[in-house]
């Protein structure tokens, strides 16, 4: 019998009884109960399966969750955490910033579009990207 598959996701490692293959977003949901990236349009189009692979931006919905073993996952509910390593802070703030904004100026439309949202703006925060003019738009 093959070794249990083990993923760390928000700084816990998880054992996870699923095949390989299944996608890390029915892993996310159906196993470990998070909330945070959910189903959106199956095709890593919309980005409401979005969730944080060793800091870079993936889509759960089409990443098979035998790919993950050793690496780190950061999902929305784990973004205050991940925020106050990064940023050197002792203890997570409640929110992070960009959920507390968009909480404050009531920018949330629909809970398909926060995931993309705050992760998309973690991963450009973190990477420090600029957008340069050869950049498509």
């Amino acid at each position: 019998m093959a070794a249990a598959l083990k993923i760390k996701v928000n700084e816990r490692l998880w054992p996870v009884t699923s095949s390989p293959d299944t996608p890390l977003l029915y892993v996310l949901s159906n196993e470990l109960l998070l909330q945070g990236p959910r189903f959106g349009c199956g095709l890593a189009q919309c980005g409401s399966c979005s969730v944080l692979v060793n800091g870079v931006e993936t889509r759960s919905c089409v990443t098979p969750v035998g790919f993950l073993e050793g690496k780190s996952i950061t999902t929305l509910e784990g973004l205050p955490a991940w925020y106050a390593k990064q940023n050197g802070l002792q203890k997570p703030p409640a929110l992070h910033p960009y959920s507390r904004h968009s909480l404050t100026n009531r920018r949330f439309s629909a809970a398909t579009v926060t995931t993309d949202d705050h992760q998309s703006f973690e991963f450009c925060r973190s990477a420090k990207r600029r957008r340069r003019r050869s950049d498509p738009r």
